[in-house]
C-alpha cells in the first residue's frame, strides 16, 4: 500500500489563510531549528579556568545575551503557534481586544499578530503589549 501525499491529519486551512498558514509554519520551522543551537549554547558551562577577568566578564556576558535571546525566541514560537491556532479555530485576522477585522497588510507584514495598530500602539504606550 502506497503512502498518501498528504496527511490524513492534515489540517483544512480557509484558502484565504493558506499564504498566512504557510507563511507561520515555515517561521515556526525556523524557530525551533534555531532553538536548538541556542539552547545548547546557553546549557554548557561557562569557563572558569580563566585567569583574565576581561575574558570572564565576555563569557558571561555572551552567556546572559544567548539567554535573553531564547527567551525571545520562545515568546515569538508562542506567538506563531497561536497564530496557527487561530488560523484553524477561524479566529485568526479579528483583534483581540476590539473584534474588528485587522487589515490585510498588517496580518501580511505581522501574521502573528493579535491586534488592530491603534490597539497595538496604545498597549506598547502603556508597557502592556504581549505579542507584536
Amino acid at each position: 500500500m502506497q503512502a498518501s501525499s498528504q496527511h490524513p491529519t492534515s489540517p483544512q486551512v480557509p484558502q484565504h489563510w493558506a499564504w498566512h498558514y504557510q507563511r507561520l509554519q515555515s517561521f515556526r520551522d525556523h524557530l525551533l531549528d534555531t532553538h536548538a543551537v541556542q539552547i545548547a549554547e546557553v546549557s554548557g558551562p561557562l569557563e572558569q579556568n580563566s585567569m583574565d577577568t576581561a575574558d570572564t566578564a565576555t563569557d558571561e556576558f555572551d552567556h546572559d545575551l544567548a539567554l535573553g535571546l531564547l527567551s525571545q525566541e520562545q515568546d515569538a514560537l508562542y506567538e506563531v503557534e497561536a497564530a496557527i491556532r487561530r488560523i484553524l479555530d477561524g479566529s485568526y485576522g479579528i483583534c483581540e481586544e476590539t473584534g474588528r477585522p485587522i487589515p490585510a497588510a498588517r496580518l501580511r507584514a505581522v501574521p502573528w499578530t493579535r491586534f488592530i495598530r491603534e490597539v497595538e500602539e496604545r498597549l506598547e504606550q502603556e508597557g502592556s503589549n504581549p505579542a507584536g
